[in-house]
């Protein structure tokens, strides 16, 4: 189990240091190229760290994580719980309690989705030990908690058969071959330019080959991505670039 800590820094942001992981976290679960199953065998739930007085964008972050992980195939074992920042001494406690609450759940077993609560500074009384005993003891243990040492052994963990899967799923292989690749083994894809079909046509070669010697499988017409760095004087993806 995996308990993710995401504090709102401003304007809805993460803190900078942690800006790279949110922007790869948001383009993984919305990338359709990105299996939903990989991370299947993982628990988690997010705690979100923020400041009640700005109420719109309360633990937005932490929101955005949590919906982007479940996207991601990750067992969700509770809902967002939302700690108040507003009061600094009394946050640390909040959050004192909560780890000793972390603690004790962590020695049991607990079903894929617990009761969300939220942990106010203004809000918390003396039952809220009780409430949080209660609740440990009232979930199901049907599910075992993945400790994170563990992680290695389920990711790396071989199939039965001992052939290793394949690096193309069936929807990218789909969505590659509706785009007009030709597939080359299990996790490469092939487009023919339309300089190579006008060649195999009888129309003449490609202009890049003739001038420049730029072999077939050097030029950037040919990958599937359209996400380049290079800026060939002879490519058009630069031109366009320079016309802006």
């Amino acid at each position: 189990m995996i308990v993710w800590f995401i504090p709102t820094y401003k304007e809805t942001h993460v803190p900078p240091n942690a800006s790279w992981f949110y922007k790869s976290l948001e383009d993984s679960a919305f990338d359709f190229r990105f299996p939903k199953d990989m991370f299947k065998n993982i628990s988690f739930f997010v705690v979100g760290l923020g400041d009640s007085t700005y109420k719109n964008t309360f633990c937005h972050s932490s929101e955005q994580v949590d919906s982007w992980l479940s996207l991601l195939g990750l067992i969700r074992v509770c809902n967002l719980i939302k700690i108040d920042m507003a009061d600094q001494v009394r946050s640390e406690t909040s959050i004192g309690s909560f780890l000793d609450f972390l603690i004790k759940m962590s020695k049991n077993d607990f079903s894929p989705l617990i009761e969300s609560k939220t942990i106010s500074n203004q809000a918390k009384d003396s039952n809220h030990g009780q409430k949080r005993e209660n609740l440990q003891e009232s979930k199901g243990k049907d599910k075992k908690i993945v400790d994170i040492e563990d992680l290695g052994k389920i990711v790396d963990k071989p199939t039965p058969s001992g052939v290793k899967p394949e690096m193309m799923s069936a929807q990218i292989r789909q969505n590659l071959q509706k785009q007009g690749y030709k597939l080359v083994g299990s996790h490469s894809g092939v487009k023919l330019c339309r300089w190579t079909k006008a060649m195999l046509r009888g129309r003449g070669g490609c202009y890049k080959h003739s001038f420049y010697g730029i072999g077939s499988h050097q030029c950037m017409e040919a990958t599937p991505s359209l996400a380049c760095a290079n800026k060939c004087v002879f490519c058009w993806r630069y031109l366009g670039c320079l016309s802006e």
